[in-house]
């Protein structure tokens, strides 16, 4: 999608493909979304096997990608001279919401360990409920590189070996506040002793971690103790649930 507006991309099944040999490799978006506006990229699986990354927004605005699966299980091969893929990478870009998606496997690589997500001179991004693990334990979860605005909540990080790093210290927000909270961390090694937006009423526990978690000059100030899980659809002839899940 190049110098689009209006577009929607629903249900398919993307597959990059295999890398056979060194000529054969592309670094291209398995999907990418260029100079683009109003577009939704919802309930697809999207797999990349070589380089390039799976799903690529670059300058454009107004985006959404929701409810995606993202396969990055694509090493290279052993001497290759490029990176293995990403997974959501958005840069130069403003107004992007990312939310309820799978991001896995992110590959280890001699050349440069993949990222799960990356946000990158990019203002008010959106990073909630979402999955992002890896089976290799490398590779990094969400990088945001001179990214400003962005707000990350009730993602579940899980066994990446740089879970989040931020450059831009104090210009992005990594929860949201007390009690909603923050994201689920496997590495996460505080303890939930007490409750209350200092913490320090004590002893009550409450889901929320009574020491923040930090990384690469930011930090989570509520983590969340085990992994969020959005509420249930409502079932009835009520007005419906509310879920957690909302920007």
């Amino acid at each position: 999608m190049e110098s689009s507006k209006n577009i929607v991309v629903n249900a398919n099944n993307v597959e990059a493909g295999s890398c056979n040999n060194f000529s054969s490799c592309s670094t291209y978006d398995t999907v990418g979304a260029y100079g683009s506006t109003n577009v939704t990229i919802s309930g697809n699986s999207i797999r990349a096997d070589t380089s390039g990354n799976v799903l690529g927004v670059r300058g454009s605005s107004n985006v959404s990608i929701l409810d995606n699966t993202i396969l990055m299980n694509g090493l290279p091969p052993i001497g290759a001279p490029w990176a293995p893929s990403n997974g959501i990478v958005v840069s130069s870009s403003g107004n992007v919401k990312i939310s309820q998606n799978t991001v896995r496997d992110s590959a280890c690589s001699a050349y440069s360990p993949a990222m799960s997500m990356i946000v990158g001179g990019s203002s008010n991004v959106q990073i909630f409920g979402n999955n992002i693990t890896s089976s290799y334990t490398c590779g990094s979860g969400i990088v945001f590189q001179s990214a400003t605005g962005s707000l990350v909540y009730h993602n579940n990080l899980v066994n990446s070996s740089v879970q989040a790093s931020d450059d831009n210290p104090g210009k992005n927000q990594w929860d949201n506040g007390y009690p909603t909270g923050g994201n689920y961390w496997s590495d996460y090694k505080g303890v939930d002793n007490c409750s209350g937006a200092q913490q320090n009423v004590c002893p009550s526990p409450d889901g929320i971690g009574d020491t923040p978690y930090a990384f690469s000059s930011a930090q989570d100030n509520y983590p969340l103790m085990t992994p969020f899980a959005a509420d249930p659809p409502a079932v009835g002839g009520g007005g419906g649930g509310r879920s957690p899940l909302r920007a």
